[in-house]
């Protein structure tokens, strides 16, 4: 496994959209670099859960190389996350550094239910998920016929 973490994905800068991707994907290019054959990402998986497992599924998405970006009951929608009540939901704004209409743009580009689908991106979520209940993902995974 590939291990990278953005710490929480603590919001506001240098964290927040788009630097912690861009830290992540800099963490796979460097693994990627690495000529000890250590780090063949071809037999590689990046996973994690919630926000890091939004970053998982978008990386899976994007590094075709990597083997597979499993999201633990990641984030699959995150404009619908940003309209919900609980605490983490509340800071999507300030993690994408503003609401979904001042940045609609950059909203569709870290939403993973809006880029194109592979094999290579895996989603798993626990019914008792408190974190990103189930009504956000299943709404991703009914509008892509059960593939994300």
């Amino acid at each position: 496994m590939l291990g990278l973490k953005c710490g929480q994905l603590n919001i506001g800068v240098p964290a927040g959209w788009p630097a912690c991707y861009g830290d992540v994907k800099a963490g796979i290019r460097a693994a990627a670099s690495d000529q000890s054959g250590h780090h063949r990402l071809s037999e590689r998986v990046l996973m994690d859960h919630s926000a890091g497992g939004h970053l998982a599924l978008l990386a899976g998405g994007e590094v075709p190389a990597l083997a597979q970006g499993i999201g633990l009951s990641a984030i699959t929608d995150i404009k619908a996350y940003f309209a919900g009540n609980n605490r983490d939901q509340k800071v999507t704004a300030d993690f994408m550094q503003g609401s979904v209409l001042q940045k609609l743009a950059q909203y569709t580009l870290a939403n993973p239910s809006e880029q194109p689908q592979d094999v290579n991106r895996y989603l798993l979520q626990g019914a008792l998920d408190i974190i990103v209940p189930a009504k956000v993902w299943a709404r991703c995974v009914v509008a892509r016929s059960g593939a994300l």
